[in-house]
């Protein structure tokens, strides 16, 4: 059996998961202020990264339909919705193009960079899911402006046509204020050993030593 540990969010280690709202998350960094997190797995519903025919650059994540989607997701969440910090994303193409900037978004899906950075910590998901890189830009010579790149099932990236409908789910990523209160889960057993150590430890100490004695790392 597990039990339920509150603290703050800057305490959580690094590759662990915790609730917010109901929601499991994984962190992956911290910035001082905030936290990097990413959802546990993909949201179950297959969605497009872009469905809009006239868009000049479909595969732009900023104010994609990628980009919406998972900010109405959030929005009924309104404990992690007001936790949420802005942060800088850097939406360079694969082939180097920087048409697309580095803007400040409270809400967005792992760049490649990114995911290539937090591998690690990463957990696999049950469905495959879009990244917030595209392949190339509207101003790459003999490239594909209109594909941008998923992780599946086993982790691979690859990169599909934009108005792909039922292949690939979000997977929401954001910073959260890291002095926030979220809960974890951990053994039960462990707590209940009673021998009298776990005492000295901060609370990001104290949830590693309990993993430990639990034969998580």
């Amino acid at each position: 059996m597990n039990m339920k540990i509150n603290l703050e969010l800057g305490g959580v280690p690094r590759g662990y998961s915790f609730l917010l709202d109901g929601v499991e998350l994984v962190k992956l960094d911290d910035d001082g202020e905030g936290s990097f997190v990413v959802t546990a797995d993909a949201l179950p519903n297959t969605v497009p990264f872009c469905n809009d025919e006239e868009v000049e650059a479909p595969n732009n994540y900023q104010g994609s339909n990628l980009h919406h989607i998972i900010e109405d997701w959030a929005e009924s969440r309104p404990n992690l919705y007001e936790a949420l910090l802005e942060r800088e994303i850097d939406l360079t193409t694969m082939d180097g193009m920087t048409d697309y900037g580095k803007p400040q978004l409270s809400l967005r899906s792992l760049t490649v960079d990114e995911y290539r950075k937090y591998r690690r910590f990463i957990p696999l998901t049950s469905r495959a899911y879009w990244l917030a890189t595209g392949w190339a830009t509207l101003r790459s010579p003999r490239s594909n402006y209109d594909y941008a790149y998923y992780v599946n099932t086993s982790g691979a990236l690859n990169d599909n046509y934009v108005r792909s409908a039922n292949d690939y789910c979000p997977r929401p990523a954001f910073y959260l204020k890291s002095e926030i209160v979220v809960s974890m889960s951990v053994p039960s057993a462990v707590i209940a050993e009673g021998d009298g150590t776990l005492a000295r430890y901060t609370d990001a100490e104290l949830i590693k030593e309990l993993w430990n004695r639990a034969g998580r790392e």
